[in-house]
């Protein structure tokens, strides 16, 4: 019990990530305890960032991720339709969100073999903002510390 509520208390004050001012400047909170690796940094017209405790994993290492938050040069529709099969099957499950006067889609479940979680999806101009975690173990963060701090521009 004192080990949980130590490693809890770990994580505040949290850290803040602002994504380019170009691509609806992303701005969120994360676990003092992560690190942050930006793969994509807005050039080309995609944002990629990767979150997870300590040292962030290659990419190639197949690791479900804390946190990725993507800002991808799609549009939202064809972002979400790409759930579609998924959603049919049962494997996730969306739900309407508003996040700074914004209505999104929130997807929660199986989004492959490996990777089960939680996304928000945003339409930030002609781009879709991506939000999520790739494990089951890190929603509370998401749910209580990311989500809650999530601010970006349309």
């Amino acid at each position: 019990v004192d080990q949980a509520a130590f490693l809890e208390q770990e994580k505040v004050p949290t850290r803040q990530i602002i994504g380019p001012t170009d691509l609806g400047q992303v701005k969120l909170s994360y676990p003092k305890t992560w690190s942050v690796y930006i793969d994509k940094d807005g050039g080309g017209n995609s944002y990629e960032a990767y979150f997870y405790p300590l040292v962030v994993p290659p990419l190639t290492s197949g690791t479900p991720y804390a946190l990725r938050v993507s800002i991808v040069n799609n549009k939202y529709e064809s972002v979400l339709g790409g759930f579609n099969e998924r959603l049919k099957n049962g494997q996730l499950k969306a739900n309407p969100v508003t996040i700074v006067g914004v209505d999104g889609t929130r997807l929660d479940g199986a989004f492959s073999n490996s990777i089960r979680g939680s996304m928000v999806l945003f339409k930030i101009r002609d781009k879709t903002l991506q939000v999520y975690t790739q494990s089951t173990n890190f929603q509370g963060d998401f749910d209580n510390i990311v989500l809650k701090s999530l601010e970006f521009n349309k």
